[in-house]
């Protein structure tokens, strides 16, 4: 009985390499969420700074006035600096969500079940029923 099947079980190990494939998972997640808000900002920055450009040509073209030009391109900017403070206030607020969840579930798991379930009795149930 010298097998390595029959040794004692590390519990310690099981549990670290659980919970470094927890962290690898959530560390993915992460990376994929840094990489889609980044996308998503840059194609919102380069969206910004191209019409910015056809307002400063078209104001220097003489086919619209420079006032026009300046509240349009303030007007922009400052929606811009809102879309961005949407995006932020939306990712805290997903990330909090997710802790609360993960959270709650850690504790329910954690507890033993309240109440026992009700033992399996012969010929009661569904199919007795039926």
């Amino acid at each position: 009985q010298d097998s390595v099947f029959f040794a004692p079980k590390n519990e310690h190990e099981a549990d670290t390499a659980s919970r470094l494939t927890q962290i690898r998972e959530l560390n993915y997640s992460f990376l994929d969420s840094i990489h889609t808000y980044g996308s998503s900002l840059y194609r919102l920055m380069q969206r910004l700074i191209d019409g910015l450009a056809r307002l400063q040509a078209a104001a220097k073209a003489g086919k619209i006035p420079p006032t026009v030009a300046r509240h349009t391109s303030r007007f922009a900017l400052a929606l811009a600096l809102a879309t961005l403070g949407r995006m932020g206030y939306t990712g805290f607020n997903r990330a909090l969500q997710q802790r609360r969840q993960r959270l709650l579930w850690q504790a329910l798991l954690r507890q033993p079940l309240l109440m026992p379930l009700p033992p399996s009795v012969p010929g009661t149930g569904l199919r007795a029923a039926l």
